[in-house]
């Protein structure tokens, strides 16, 4: 409050020493290019600086609406800054390329480690009463194997 104070004591000082505004009625004596009678006593100067380093004690509150997580000390000022969060990028976990990689029907490591083979094309011979492997031939079947892992 003290600065506001300080301020507002700048600011009428600044408006009483100021010439009071002359009182003639003609436009022509307030515009004329003769500026002889006009002598300023000093410039004055009002600075917003108190204003603004309110403005930044307000901003450095540490402990803000999300805390100071994430800070990070920038080399050049003790303020510490803070960082963003990084963006997730679900295409490169590990979860993810398993799966993508599984329902492609490549080869791929699971999660306990151990290496699953890529699927692999072998014809079906099917001795049912529908008698599929005469209904479908084998490279129907192949070219359905190839299909149905092009879908991811």
């Amino acid at each position: 409050m003290d600065n506001r104070n300080r301020a507002k004591r700048i600011v009428n000082m600044a408006l009483q020493s100021s010439p009071p505004p002359s009182s003639s009625t003609s436009t022509n004596e307030d515009f004329s290019s003769d500026h002889s009678c006009y002598h300023p006593q000093q410039n004055i100067e009002i600075s917003t600086e108190l204003e603004d380093s309110e403005d930044n004690e307000e901003r450095k509150d540490p402990e803000g609406p999300i805390g100071n997580l994430g800070e990070i000390n920038h080399p050049d000022s003790d303020e510490p800054v803070r960082g963003r969060k990084r963006v997730r990028n679900f295409d490169r976990w590990a979860k993810n390329i398993r799966k993508r990689k599984r329902n492609a029907g490549q080869e791929y490591r699971n999660v306990r480690g151990s290496i699953v083979p890529a699927k692999v094309f072998t014809p079906v011979v099917c001795s049912c009463r529908f008698k599929c492997s005469e209904q479908v031939s084998s490279e129907n079947q192949e070219a359905i194997h190839v299909m149905f892992y092009q879908l991811t």
